[in-house]
């Protein structure tokens, strides 16, 4: 068993596949920590067949320093993109209330997703998020602040992120608040009102407060 603290870049001209074995996998959290586990079974021609064999554990250091390498395997046959997603192996959201642990989960998931946004960038729009709720990404036109904010609300998860193009004609808030419709009555005789997508996203996350959602305002 070994837990790698440290690890060098070779570069090889020539280096071909091993033979294939079985292995395991799996996640742990230690004070406050997350770390990878990978377990290898001993081969066939071993006396003891599917014994643990070797044992390598690995921390959030090491994983960002595999990232760009993963990622360049995973891509190499053509096969389909890493799940871009915040969601765990269950299936449910991920507890974004930490900061630390928030912001390094969607470091991650960019970096695998392909995305090169700066670390320090990243985990200001993260923790400007927790702290007040409320962010304003400023910058030139195309410098990536929409796509940002799109990336966050595609790893919170399905339906959990709105995006709004906010429009030059929008003087109240019944873009956002709704309206009541003095056109027609319901069938108790009142002014039914009416509800735009905004207003919908925002009672449905008000239903889950407990989940973590995102309204996109894009001016």
């Amino acid at each position: 068993m070994a837990f790698v603290s440290e690890l060098d870049r070779l570069t090889r001209d020539s280096q071909k596949r091993h033979g294939g074995i079985r292995g395991t996998y799996f996640t742990f959290e230690q004070d406050g920590i997350r770390y990878l586990q990978i377990d290898t079974r001993g081969s066939g021609e071993r006396q003891e067949k599917g014994k643990t064999s070797q044992t390598i554990q690995i921390g959030p250091e090491i994983a960002r320093l595999l990232l760009p390498e993963l990622q360049r395997v995973a891509a190499s046959d053509g096969g389909a993109a890493t799940p871009f997603s915040g969601h765990d192996s269950a299936g449910k959201p991920a507890d974004v209330s930490k900061l630390r642990g928030s912001a390094s989960r969607f470091e991650t998931a960019l970096q695998l997703a392909g995305y090169n946004w700066r670390t320090d960038l990243v985990r200001a729009f993260v923790a400007a998020l927790l702290a007040k709720r409320f962010v304003v990404l400023a910058g030139v036109t195309g410098s990536g602040k929409s796509r940002l904010a799109l990336a966050l609300g595609e790893w919170l998860g399905e339906g959990r992120s709105l995006m709004v193009s906010v429009r030059p004609d929008w003087t109240g808030p019944e873009a956002i608040l709704g309206f009541e419709d003095l056109l027609s009555r319901d069938g108790n005789g009142s002014r039914p009102w009416q509800v735009p997508d905004v207003l919908a996203f925002m009672a449905k996350a008000a239903r889950t407060p407990a989940e973590p959602f995102l309204l996109i305002l894009d001016e």
